[in-house]
């Protein structure tokens, strides 16, 4: 039975069990009184008793609905392994309009600084930055919507200012927060929090030109860092920029250490801490 026909059939159904329903409710408030209004409720049993006779004469939707289930679902099955068995080969057509190369296999793919995860049963992908690192986005495991989704990733990540003054934002914040000699370490997370305050300011200023402020997050200082060092942009003020590996102690909190790429394949490293040293001639 074709779907609009079931509908249809189970409209009527509907219309028919609504008015046994409503009339036994009426019946159910007139028994307050039954002595006084037993004229009114055998009138409306007579009713319920035919509109109940057209319930149950009424088998068709009863007799299809099952079978059109068991149909149903055999279709869908069959277009999702449709789905399935092409995803890969369209995402990574899509994705390499965007200049991101996609390998690996089911149900984890990598797509250069990003991990998707695919979850067909449940119809869902996850798009992580890094090795599951920062969780970004949930959509569709289709492949369009994987690739929309990648594309306003990719371009919502980092603060969007240049690498010479994010560079010295950076030296202002390490500043900030160094209570030692000059060159000490200090942890990188406490640095996302100064660059949270100073880059929300920067784009309160700019707000009216910009939209709503972009808050500053976790994988945006990563990406951030990947940049700098990307573009070799590691020296201020006879000073350079160093991070400092996080040993085992500094990974059992996410508060304590932030993955940040090695290269825009996704090979990234664990850093807990961050300095300015001097650059030596």
């Amino acid at each position: 039975m074709e779907l609009a026909k079931l509908v249809s059939e189970l409209t009527t159904l509907k219309r028919e069990t609504d008015a046994v329903l409503n009339m036994l409710k009426s019946i159910a408030a007139l028994e307050q009184n039954r002595t006084k209004n037993i004229p009114q409720i055998k009138i409306r049993l007579k009713k319920v008793r035919e509109a109940w006779n057209k319930v149950e004469t009424d088998e068709s939707p009863r007799r299809h609905l099952p079978a059109w289930a068991d149909e149903y679902a055999k279709q869908l099955t069959a277009t999702q392994e449709k789905e399935k068995s092409k995803f890969g080969m369209v995402l990574e057509r899509l994705l390499a309009g965007q200049g991101i190369q996609l390998s690996g296999q089911y149900p984890s793919l990598k797509a250069g600084l990003f991990t998707i995860d695919l979850d067909f049963d449940r119809w869902q992908a996850r798009i992580w930055y890094g090795p599951k690192q920062e969780l970004l986005a949930k959509c569709n495991s289709t492949s369009v919507e994987v690739a929309d989704f990648m594309r306003e990733v990719q371009q919502g990540l980092g603060s969007g200012i240049q690498e010479k003054e994010l560079l010295a934002r950076l030296h202002d914040a390490y500043l900030a927060l160094l209570s030692g000699r000059l060159g000490e370490p200090v942890p990188i997370i406490r640095l996302l929090g100064v660059l949270q305050k100073t880059l929300h300011q920067r784009a309160s200023d700019s707000e009216t030109r910009t939209g709503a402020p972009h808050p500053y997050r976790r994988v945006d200082f990563s990406f951030d860092l990947f940049r700098l060092r990307q573009a070799d942009t590691v020296d201020f003020n006879g000073m350079r920029l160093g991070l400092i590996v996080a040993t085992r102690a500094f990974t059992r909190k996410r508060q304590d250490f932030l993955w940040v790429p090695d290269d825009a394949s996704g090979k990234g490293t664990t850093y807990s801490h961050l300095q300015f040293r001097e650059v030596l001639s």
